[in-house]
């Protein structure tokens, strides 16, 4: 009877440990099913030599009885405790063992959830660690990376006032509908080895573009995809770009050190704009230096992620701080307008605009290419009913015509379009 409440207790244990994982695991990595225990050598050998050392334990014990243990009782009793401990090292090194970069694509592909609340949770562990060494921020964002290497990247996961209904955490089908269609729509434009030129809109942590990429990429192995991604959070990175005059591809050829020369122009900038500032000059440049350092980070682990898991993809990266200076980047390079246009949850109160953004930069590119295509994953009528909404000249069946002649400074030859949007 003991020895059969010891292997439950290791049963138990087991089950315990796969759901104390604070993020979980996804059964194609690391998994709590009995088969992949069976089949796992690292939880097999830990759960083996637990069960064995406590079997051990519990026989030296049950001969005690009554009486004084001998010394050789002692040494078995020992013996079933190390053997024991060693196996519940396996089993808790296990449990808090990192994703290996294979894994973690794995669980980006097959569950983005777990795997954005998985980066969530080294986030936030970083953070908490920088905040009370905020001068070794970069040097612990460097140690952080080997556990995660998309540490910084990130995703809306909920609102102060609750879950925002496009998150994740809500309800992760209407983001996997809005991807499934994206990599559709990337894969006819891959037809006959042609380079896909993709453009995510309001892509804030980027989370969200690498889900689609990781997902297309699967499915396309060999594409050629130039990736350009759009949001006023990166203005700070795009300035020093621009700056630097060595353009806003994100690559380890491209220098993106912050100089002094640039925090002093970004110093004068800010206070051309502003005014005062609230901290000495001496501390605006540093923290502008940091920043931007930091910004430069985040975008490398992005296109490092995809391009080691992908060699044989040929990818590159670009980062915009707005639609007008994207479009306007792509005009002076002479550069090929997208083909295809993401947007995610961009018409809530802080998106300064994004709305309108969205609509002038899909305009612009369904005139130049007219064969590019829009999605926008909106929250649809009243942010309750998410929708998926697109933009075309050409009639769309089911869709709404928009009359914009003469609304639009930029669009003065359009009278109207066509908009469409599927309820999810």
């Amino acid at each position: 009877m003991k020895n059969t409440k010891i292997l439950i207790a290791t049963l138990v244990l087991f089950l315990s440990c796969s759901s104390l994982q604070s993020v979980g695991s996804d059964s194609s990595t690391k998994n709590g099913s009995v088969s992949s225990f069976v089949k796992n050598g690292l939880w097999g050998a830990g759960a083996g030599f637990a069960s064995a050392g406590l079997l051990r334990l519990a026989s030296a014990t049950k001969k005690w009885g009554n009486h004084s243990p001998t010394l050789k009782q002692y040494l078995g009793a020992g013996f079933g405790v190390g053997i024991s401990v060693m196996g519940l090292k396996y089993l808790y090194d296990y449990c808090t063992a990192p994703y290996t970069p294979e894994q973690l694509l794995k669980l980006i592909i097959n569950n983005p959830k777990k795997a954005l609340a998985y980066t969530s949770r080294l986030n936030d562990k970083f953070f908490a660690n920088a905040e009370k060494s905020p001068k070794k921020i970069l040097e612990l964002a460097r140690q952080y990376e080997h556990d995660c290497p998309i540490l910084l990247l990130g995703e809306c996961m909920k609102e102060d006032w609750g879950h925002c209904i496009l998150s994740r955490d809500y309800n992760p089908k209407f983001r996997d509908h809005f991807e499934s269609k994206v990599v559709a729509a990337m894969s006819k434009r891959l037809e006959g080895g042609k380079t896909v030129n993709y453009v995510g809109f309001g892509s804030g942590g980027m989370f969200q573009d690498l889900v689609i990429m990781a997902k297309m990429l699967t499915k396309n192995p060999t594409a050629q995809i130039n990736i350009n991604l759009i949001d006023p959070k990166y203005w700070v990175y795009v300035a020093m770009r621009d700056y630097l005059k060595n353009g806003r591809e994100v690559g380890q050829k491209y220098d993106d050190t912050p100089t002094e020369e640039f925090a002093d122009y970004a110093l004068k900038k800010v206070k051309e704009a502003v005014g005062t500032i609230e901290v000495s000059d001496g501390e605006f440049k540093e923290n502008t230096k940091t920043n931007a350092t930091f910004e430069g980070m985040k975008y490398k682990q992005f296109i490092s992620f995809l391009q080691k898991a992908f060699p044989n993809a040929s990818l590159t990266l670009s980062i915009h701080e707005s639609a007008d200076k994207y479009l306007e980047y792509v005009d002076a390079n002479n550069l090929p307008y997208p083909d295809v246009i993401t947007a995610a949850d961009i018409q809530d109160e802080m998106s300064f605009g994004s709305l309108k953004d969205y609509f002038k930069l899909s305009l612009l590119a369904k005139k130049k290419q007219p064969s590019s295509i829009n999605l926008w994953l909106s929250k649809g009528e009243e942010n309750l009913n998410p929708e998926l909404v697109t933009y075309s000249f050409k009639k769309l069946q089911g869709g709404e015509k928009i009359d914009i002649k003469g609304k639009l400074d930029y669009a003065k030859n359009i009278n109207h379009i066509w908009q469409k949007a599927v309820k999810i």
